[in-house]
């Protein structure tokens, strides 16, 4: 499968200052662009038997896998934490429970990509946006 793009207008919403309040100060915050995914991409891997779901960002980094249990692993950079990809154990799992999985996901990976303040890092809400052409390119893969 292609990549997924990002539209200009995501990208550009995924990149705005937000105002958090931080021990009674409010600070204004801006994702650097090199944190937002710029495209998205589902496929099946049959030697492997994983759905591997992987970002695109404006560099690349070597990545460390996160074992997050028996049919689930994230691939997280080394030196930033950030979410570049998902594999999912779909053999096992079958199809139908892959939605449901990517429902729940962002509660269990975190706390690397997800904020504790609860404001959804910019993976998941690329994810988001987009689950249902990756999930169409699951059924068709």
């Amino acid at each position: 499968m292609d990549w997924i793009k990002v539209s200009g207008k995501d990208l550009r919403r995924l990149g705005e200052v937000r105002k958090l309040p931080i021990k009674g100060v409010n600070l204004e915050v801006r994702v650097s662009p090199y944190q937002i995914p710029i495209g998205v991409k589902g496929e099946y891997n049959r030697e492997r038997h994983l759905f591997e779901i992987r970002f695109q960002y404006l560099d690349e980094e070597t990545p460390k896998i996160r074992k997050i249990d028996e049919h689930l692993s994230a691939l997280e950079g080394v030196n930033s934490g950030r979410l570049l990809g998902i594999d999912i154990d779909v053999d096992r799992l079958g199809v139908d429970a892959v939605a449901l999985i990517l429902q729940g996901l962002e509660k269990k990976l975190e706390p690397k990509e997800a904020s504790k303040r609860n404001i959804p890092g910019p993976a998941w809400r690329v994810l988001d946006t987009n689950k249902d052409q990756l999930l169409a390119s699951l059924c068709i893969g």
